[in-house]
This record gives C-alpha cells, structure tokens and sequence, in this order.
C-alpha cells in the first residue's frame, strides 16, 4: 500500500475513493439490490395470489430510443374483488422494467393486444389480503434475474473495497514532506525463528477463491442471457468465459483443499541464517500430523525441498524476477504422522542477504529474496527466510548489480 506524504494527498486519494464508494454503492442498489429483492419478494408473494377476470381498459407499448431500443408495456386493467372494483397497472410480480431482455415486453403486449382486440377477459392475479395489489404476470423473468446478478453482487463489491481503501488511507500516519527520495538500502526485517515461527507464504487459494467468484458471477449470468434468446452459431464461444471459471473455482478448491491435507505448518531454524552458513539446520513443524488427514495414507511421504536467492526489481510496469542462485535438495522421506521434517541448507557467502532498496513511496521497488520451497503431498510450502549479513559484509548495490548481470549459476 502506498503511504501518504501529506494531508492535501489523503483528500485526494480520498474524494477519488469516495467517488467509487457512492457510486458504485448507489448504483448496484439502485440497478442491481433493489430490482433483485423485488423479484424475491414478488416470487414469495406468487404463492398466495388468486385468479380474477379483468377488463383491459388501456394498452401500449412504449418504445424508448437511446443508445440503444428499449420497451415498456403499459396498460390499465379493471378487476372487480369481493364486490369493489380496483384498477391496475401491473404486468409482471417482479416489478415492471423499461428493457430490451429477451422479447418478454414485446410477448407480453402480443398476448394482452390480442385479448383486447378480440374483447376478451384476461386473468389478473390479486394478493387476497390486498386486493388493490393485482398483476398480469405472476411468473419471475429468468433472463432479467440473470440480468441483475452481477450488478446485485459486483457493484456492492466495489463499494466496499472503496469503503475499505478510505479507512487504510486515514489509519496511515502522515510522513514528513522533506523526506529525500533517494533508495535506501535496509536489511529485510522479517521475524527472526529465535522470535518466532516462520509463516509459509500464501498458497493463493483465498485469492484464486475470490476471483472465481466475481469472474462466474460476471461471465456465468450474461452468457446464459446470450444464449437463452436462442441460436447457435457464434453464440456457443461465449461458453469458453464460463469453462474459465470453472478452471480457476477448481485450482481454488484444490488449493483450498492440499491447504486443508497439509494442515497448519511453520518453519524454524536452530541458529540465525546468514549468508556463508553450512549445514543451516531448519525444521518444518506440522501442526497436523503429516498424513493424518488422507483418506488411503500411506507408511510414508517424500518431501520435495529446494532454496533459492531471487533479485525482484518492480521499478518499472512490470516486476522482473532473477533467480541468483538455485540448489535442489536430496528427496527426504517422512514418515506418516510425523510432527516435523528437518533438514538442512547451505547459504553461500558470495550472494547478498535478503535485503531491500525502499524510498518514500513505502513500497520496496528492489528486493533480495531468499525462498525456500518444500513440496510434500503434492502442497508446496514456500517461506521466505531471513537471511543476514555475513561477518564483515557490507552490502553495496554494486555488487549485486554485478551479480544481476552475471549469468545464473545452477
């Protein structure tokens, strides 16, 4: 998150934020929550309503030119319940619309012209416990519920993400204007094992999660709208939007699910990683005993481990990542509900520590990251360590200037 220098920048970011908050949020109720809870509620009421001959007094279809064609039936209709005569202007249960969703305006005129014309009845249905409240359609228009969906959920959404972005604007403390914005080189603070067990980092299974669903909820309802006005041709490869979405719910639920395999795990070293360390001993601790969770498991499992030093510049529009060094370990087998699985690494002493370059932006445009991934039923675990400074090692952006163009080494 980028910090803020000075007031005048948080009202700023701020009226912007705001902008997509009430937009966004007036929007979505007004086009998508409000329309959608009248079609739920019109559906409910569906079930108590009764059959009463009507009179159409008037009919017409009204046509509304823009950027694009959009309809409206309008009409008048004279029903007679319990001895009082009412009149209504109700079409459909779920509220009346000015759309071009499908043909449904221009069928429901068809069908009330011809009534009239021929000077026939047609059945109103009435809410027995109000019968002032009548409507000509008591059945729920699929094709505008699908319609309302993303609108219901997405621009909600949006809204409050903006809600969200205002609050961590003003919870940030203001920093100094005089700040230079010369990089600065910092060693990478991260928790040290000695403090405190190492997180693995995020498997992307929440991310992938959510993704899934605004993509489906986006793609699924507009291409079941497409394709429910009938025919075939171009039309069916509308259908590779929602096959994507079935892709990413799945690598969601999988990744959900080794998450759930695995258990809770962490990472701790026996001494302070520096680089120029042999024999680094680390252990991997399962909160779960390994194994625990599988359906059919077995005597034993092999443990996949490798670390690396990584360079990430993101500078620029996109973020360059160079792998510095590489080294795979031997497979080690563990044994089934097995608390921990140890090992070892070797750090060599001529790569840099992991460390940052950071200016006033608050974001680490350059980093120094030494990973270590260990994949174990069929999960990977990636940590990122904090390695140090080796005795006597002073960090210097030549040198890893020098290291970046250097060919990588295996």
């Amino acid at each position: 998150m980028t910090k803020i220098k000075t007031i005048s920048s948080k009202l700023g970011l701020s009226a912007f934020a705001l902008v997509f908050a009430l937009g966004f949020g007036f929007g979505g109720a007004e086009v998508g929550v409000l329309p959608m809870a009248r079609m739920v509620t019109g559906w409910w009421r569906a079930q108590s309503l009764v059959a009463v001959p009507a009179r159409i007094e008037k009919l017409e279809l009204k046509r509304h030119d823009g950027e694009s064609t959009t309809w409206q039936v309008q009409g008048e209709f004279v029903y007679q319940y319990q001895g009082k005569e009412f009149r209504s202007h109700r079409i459909n249960i779920g509220g009346d619309s000015i759309d071009n969703i499908g043909s449904y305006q221009k069928d429901r005129y068809a069908e009330l012209q011809r009534a009239q014309t021929g000077g026939q009845n047609i059945n109103l249905w009435v809410d027995p416990q109000q019968p002032e409240f009548a409507v000509v359609d008591r059945q729920i228009r699929l094709q505008r519920l699908l319609f309302l969906i993303p609108f219901a959920f997405l621009f909600p959404a949006v809204a409050l993400v903006a809600c969200w972005f205002l609050w961590v604007i003003w919870r940030k403390p203001v920093l100094d204007e005089n700040r230079g914005d010369d990089l600065v080189w910092v060693q990478v603070l991260n928790p040290s094992p000695q403090r405190g067990l190492l997180k693995p980092e995020p498997s992307g299974a929440l991310a992938a999660g959510l993704f899934a669903v605004v993509w489906n909820m986006l793609t699924l309802p507009l291409v079941l709208l497409a394709l429910s006005d009938g025919g075939f041709g171009m039309r069916w490869l509308l259908l590779v939007f929602p096959l994507a979405g079935v892709l990413i719910t799945y690598y969601a639920v999988r990744q959900a699910y080794l998450n759930w395999l695995v258990g809770k795990t962490a990472l701790s070293t026996a001494q302070l990683l520096a680089v120029g360390i042999s024999e680094a001993r680390v252990r991997l601790h399962f909160f779960i005993p390994l194994g625990q969770r599988m359906r059919t498991p077995s005597m034993s499992y092999d443990a996949h481990i490798s670390i690396e030093c990584l360079y990430e510049d993101s500078r620029g529009e996109d973020t360059d990542t160079r792998t510095l060094w590489s080294e795979s370990l031997p497979v080690i087998t563990v044994a089934h509900a097995a608390s921990c699985l140890d090992t070892s690494v070797n750090l060599p002493d001529n790569l840099p520590a992991s460390t940052a370059w950071d200016g006033d932006s608050g974001k680490a445009r350059q980093k120094v990251i030494w990973k270590l991934r260990i994949k174990i039923l069929n999960h990977t675990l990636e940590f990122n360590l904090p390695v140090s400074h080796g005795v006597g090692q002073v960090p210097s952006p030549l040198m890893l200037a020098e290291m970046i163009r250097a060919p990588q080494r295996p």
